[in-house]
């Protein structure tokens, strides 16, 4: 329960012919991780699946394309186990092939009508703009030989003034044909014989801001004209596209059975495929396939491929060995109702193997630090009734909001406190306002447990490593751990007014001198400058790694403290109003307490856990165990 389960490295030699069965007994089991083959190349020089692979990745590409346009149903009855052979994959490669031919050509004909009908549906609203106009709007688009014409908009604001300007000027008039908001669009008509006139507008339109308003192309008749010649195109797009759709339609029900099966095929043949990079074979047709399997699962796998395969083969296990410990997966398994602290596990890292899986006493310690510090009888009551009433949405999570509850509740009796009331029920062992010392201690005591349990853990899995000199020398093993009891010691000492002994003395120097002779020898390769600058840094971090964790752990008390303090300020504001007031701020003062001051509580008990537990003893560095399973 504290480890990771132990694996087996697997190795199958089986005929070439018997391999796709192979794998896909494999991974309806669920128990096997491939590896590359361990093998030299001028032993086994051939990849049997890597072609296999490629068709397969061909196929599942197809298919996933079209799975965007077409419901493919899931599987929900037990597949077959029977291998797809490569002529088969191929078949498969090509049907999807065509279905995706004839679908995106219905699709790339689709949007190029889709675009069209948006392009017509633009112009309409254009349109909409000169419907005013009672002219071919094709006379607007450039200067007559006659007239000078300009068409644009100004600012609303600016439109008398602009007028005013324009009635100096006796051949010009302007005309504004529709209006926005905050915009005029407006048409400004001269005679094009007067080059001065026609200077001074164009300097008048510079000056006053006008935007010169481009027509389109498609505009060359009056708007009346142009509104049911778009109207039409609009319309006949509109067929246009319903015909696409049901084109589309008959495609989805034509190929939806065919595709259904064409999924599931692909799912028997994605075991070969996904070790086509990983199997060796030989010229005589041996395949040669690896991995890791769980060493409780072993003999089931050699009772499945007993059963399936036709062709004598031979399946061998052995322990991992010590340098491949970066290499072995790691499998964490757990109850239920562990779950949800595995994944808070996961988030700071896979435990390695052989190295010890914190989940369990993650999960115990979360929920004793979490109800020290928000003790209530009613906060936990309400805490674990809301994570049973939202279980379904909190799904592994509700477990951990519930557990959480039940421990703040029974630590509610021991402080005799429910609801921020602590002379309703009387406390089993202390309000923690009325001794906040006894409660910094406790605190400290707890500190000091938590940290020596993690360097203990550490120091079992530096041996578990065979990293020995780390285990015994360093200031994460034992020289570590007499270090800090050694300042332990000598704390003590002085809080108890004994002063520093010479044994205390001895206790801290000698563990001490250990580590930083352990640094001097890792750092030999340096020079001596920079040898004494980093063992010195190191010797400095130390010390203070342990005196600022154990201190951080105060804040278990601290926030215990504040948890009443906060309630007492609830009261002291209700006290001052009448009854209707005062039970409204009882009441939303303790849906403050709940909401920000839980939240608050429960982040500080992750980084406690993390930064003070794990990031002491857990390397994180893990390699997650991902078996081959039958699945799309």
């Amino acid at each position: 329960m504290f480890k990771p389960l132990s694996m087996q490295r697997m190795s199958l030699k089986t005929m070439r012919d018997d391999a796709p069965l192979a794998m896909l007994v494999l991974a309806h089991a669920g128990v096997f991780s491939p590896e590359v083959a361990e093998v030299p190349d001028d032993v086994l020089t051939r990849r049997p699946s890597e072609s296999y692979g490629k068709v397969y990745s061909s196929a599942k590409n197809r298919l996933d394309k079209i799975a965007q346009h077409i419901e493919i149903s899931e599987q929900t009855t037990a597949l077959e186990l029977t291998p797809i052979s490569r002529q088969e994959l191929d078949s498969i490669n090509q049907t999807l092939g065509d279905c995706w031919n004839q679908l995106s050509q219905q699709e790339e004909q689709l949007h190029k009508l889709q675009d069209e009908q948006r392009q017509v549906n633009h112009l309409k609203q254009s349109l909409d703009i000169f419907k005013s106009l009672d002219i071919d709007l094709s006379l607007l688009r450039s200067q007559q030989k006659f007239l000078d014409l300009h068409i644009g908009t100004l600012a609303l604001s600016d439109v008398e003034r602009f007028e005013q300007a324009i009635r100096l000027e006796e051949h010009y008039f302007t005309h504004s044909f529709h209006n926005t908001v905050d915009t005029a669009y407006i048409l400004v008509v001269g005679s094009g014989a007067d080059s001065s006139s026609s200077n001074n507008i164009q300097k008048l339109l510079k000056t006053s801001n006008f935007q010169v308003l481009s027509i389109p192309q498609e505009f060359s008749d009056k708007p009346e004209n142009i509104q049911q010649d778009l109207e039409t195109q609009y319309q006949q797009l509109e067929l246009n596209i319903q015909d696409c759709l049901k084109n589309l339609t008959q495609l989805q029900s034509q190929w939806g059975a065919q595709l259904n099966s064409i999924s599931q095929q692909l799912q028997r043949a994605n075991p070969y495929a996904a070790v086509s990079h990983l199997m060796r074979g030989g010229t005589s047709g041996l395949t040669l396939i690896e991995g890791w399997v769980p060493e409780r699962d072993t003999d089931n796998v050699q009772v499945l491929l007993n059963k399936a395969l036709k062709h004598p083969f031979v399946l061998s296990y052995r322990a991992p060995q010590a340098e491949e410990t970066e290499q072995v997966p790691t499998l964490l398994e757990h109850p239920k109702y562990f779950k949800a602290f595995e994944v808070l596990v996961r988030n700071f890292g896979i435990p390695r193997y052989n190295e010890l899986d914190p989940t369990i006493l993650f999960a115990i310690s979360f929920v004793l630090m979490f109800g020290m510090m928000f003790g209530d009888i009613g906060h936990g009551a309400v805490i674990a009734l809301g994570g049973w009433y939202f279980r379904k949405t909190l799904k592994h999570f509700a477990v951990m909001v519930m557990s959480a509850g039940v421990v703040s509740f029974l630590f509610g009796f021991l402080y005799g406190s429910l609801f921020g009331y602590e002379h309703v029920i009387h406390a089993l062992w202390i309000a923690p306002l009325t001794n906040p010392m006894l409660m910094l201690s406790v605190a400290l005591f707890w500190g000091i447990s938590f940290i020596l349990a993690a360097s203990g853990l550490k120091f079992y899995n530096l041996l578990k490593a065979k990293q020995y000199y780390e285990a015994w020398f360093d200031n994460r093993g034992m020289a570590g751990i007499l270090f800090y009891l050694g300042l332990l010691y000598g704390g003590a000492s002085m809080f108890l007014g004994y002063g520093i002994s010479n044994l205390s003395l001895v206790l801290i120097a000698m563990p001490f001198a250990v580590i930083m002779s352990f640094k001097w020898y890792e750092q030999r390769q340096l020079g001596l400058t920079e040898r004494m600058i980093i063992v010195l840094v190191e010797g400095f971090e130390t010390i203070m790694n342990f005196i600022s964790n154990t201190l951080s752990f105060m804040r278990v008390a601290a926030f215990s403290l504040n948890h009443a303090a906060l309630a007492l300020a609830v009261f002291a504001i209700a006290h001052s109003m009448d009854a209707f007031g005062h039970w409204t701020t009882v009441i939303l003062g303790n849906v403050f307490i709940l909401v920000v001051e839980g939240a608050i509580v429960a982040i500080q008990v992750l980084r406690l856990e993390y930064y003070e537990g794990f990031a002491r003893f857990f390397s994180g560095t893990g390699k997650d165990f991902t078996p081959l399973k039958l699945r799309h």
